[in-house]
Formats: C-alpha cells, structure tokens, sequence
C-alpha cells in the first residue's frame, strides 16, 4: 500500500514524540449534538414560511462549519492517505481526482463522489474507499488488465478482459499484445484467447485474428499461412490444426490457406512454389512431396 502524501516529520533527536492522549467522550457528545441540530434546522427550514428559509439555512450551515472544526480540533482531519492497486494509474492523476488536503475533516468528506471521479480515470475498473479513524484514508484500486490490440479500420485500441476499449492509451506500449482485428472482435477476443493457449506451441507462430462477418476467425500465422476456423466448434478445430501440425508439420509446408469451416473435411490452398511442386509430381511421378 502506497503513501500518497507526504510523511510526516520525525520528531527530533532526544525527544520523544508525545504519546495521543485519548479522547474525551464529551466533544464526542457535542458532536453528535451539533450533527442533531443540523439535521433539525434543515427540517425546519423546509417547514418553515419561505422568508424564514435562508436564515435557518445560513445558520444550519454555521453549525456545520464549526462542527467540521470541532472534528478536526480532536484529531479527525485527514494526516494521511494509503492508496493501495496503483500500476498504471499516474500518482499525479490518482491525487488530483482525490482532492484531499492534509487536515480536512475525515468525517465530512464526500466520499460518493471521490469514488466517482476515481472510477472515471481510464485504468480504474473498480474503487473502494474507507475511512480508518482517526486520521487515515484508504484508496484501494483495482484496475483494467490490457488483453489485447483491436485494429479496426485502421486504428488500433487497447482492450481488456471484458472487450472494452482502455481510453487514452498508446497502443505502441503494449505490442507484445495479441492483435485481434475487425468488428465484433473485441467481444469475443477473451474467447478466442483462451482456446488459443491450449496449444501455446502453434498459438507463439500466430500474429493476429480476424473476426469474419462476426461469426468466426481467420487466423493469420507469421509465415503467411492463414486458417479459416469454423463459426461453431472454435477449441476442436484448434487441436486438429495442433495435432496436425505435430504429426505432420502442416504449418511448415507451403501452404497458403487451410480451410476448416466444415466439421468433416479439410481444404488446402497451396501457394504458388507448393502447387507448381505438386504439377511436377503429378506429371513425373518425381520430386518432393508438399
């Protein structure tokens, strides 16, 4: 858990820091008093004749300042802030949408609306804050986990694990991304991932996915083999290219698609070396089989 703001100053040598002393439950009780008459003023001002209203409004207002001032007179302004889940998220950034000064009152702080301008900031997915009397605030972050690069017409985004789109983000941080392309691909990259990783062997020779039609994938290989995965039984299909890749180095031969939309059958496109290769054979009964 990180200290966001600065620490406070060492007590000097030979000295011993005076110990709190403990709170006198009587302010306590005045508190709680004043917190009342608010409350009451507030209930009346709304009763009462309209000309009556903003007096009992400024002085249910005066109450609540002193109150405010009476919480921090007994310890309960803020002497420091924990924030808690921060890697991506700048600390200046973090601060700012905080705004909090060192002594403000702890127990007035609008925390709701914290929360909200935090939960706005383009790493955060999720926010709690909390109050640990007297003194202290605690942020805890969690944040957006990038999964992968959505290109569409062009353009490339950051996504994360739920599809959506990490605003303000350079996507030439994160090359080393997986690279998903066109409509429909983010809503079904974590899919998509998952059955890839099955096979972490053929998944390291795959440079990108292309949604096709929002239905299924082409998937493109880095020496220019592209498989065209069927709409329906995605993590079958994957293994058969796996297994035939193993037991006969299907992705090493020249071949330019392999076509697996049908369940029961397989279609090649050899490239044009693999099919003049394969011409010769059939006329001389020679050469290296493809």
């Amino acid at each position: 858990m990180r200290h966001l703001m600065a620490e406070p100053r060492a007590p000097a040598a030979g000295r011993r820091k005076p110990r709190r002393q403990a709170a006198n439950p009587w302010p306590r009780r005045r508190i709680l008093v004043a917190v009342a008459g608010v409350a009451i003023a507030v209930a009346i001002g709304v009763l009462a004749r309209p000309w009556w209203q903003p007096v009992l409004i400024a002085r249910a207002m005066a109450i609540g300042a002193a109150t405010e001032r009476a919480t921090v007179a007994m310890g309960m302004g803020v002497r420091e802030v924990y924030a808690s889940g921060r890697r991506e998220t700048g600390r200046k950034a973090l601060i700012a949408a905080l705004d909090v000064a060192i002594g403000e009152p702890l127990l007035f702080l609008d925390l709701a609306t914290r929360r909200d301008r935090l939960a706005a900031l383009p790493w955060v997915d999720a926010v709690v804050i909390e109050r640990r009397l007297p003194d202290v605030l605690i942020v805890r972050l969690t944040e957006r986990r990038p999964m992968a690069l959505w290109q569409n017409d062009g353009e490339a985004k950051v996504i994360d694990r739920s599809g959506e789109v990490i605003a303000g983000v350079d996507p030439r941080w994160f090359s080393e991304l997986p690279l998903v392309v066109g409509e429909g691909a983010p809503e079904h990259a974590a899919e998509l991932l998952a059955v890839l990783a099955g096979e972490p062997a053929v998944a390291a020779m795959v440079t990108a996915a292309i949604r096709v039609g929002e239905r299924r994938w082409d998937i493109r290989f880095a020496n220019g083999i592209t498989v065209r995965m069927p709409a329906n039984g995605l993590a079958a299909a994957w293994a058969h290219v796996a297994e035939l890749d193993r037991t006969h180095a299907l992705l090493k031969r020249e071949v330019q698609t392999i076509d697996l939309r049908l369940a029961d059958r397989m279609f090649l496109r050899l490239t044009p070396e693999g099919a003049e290769a394969l011409k010769t054979i059939r006329e001389t009964g020679t050469g290296e089989s493809t």
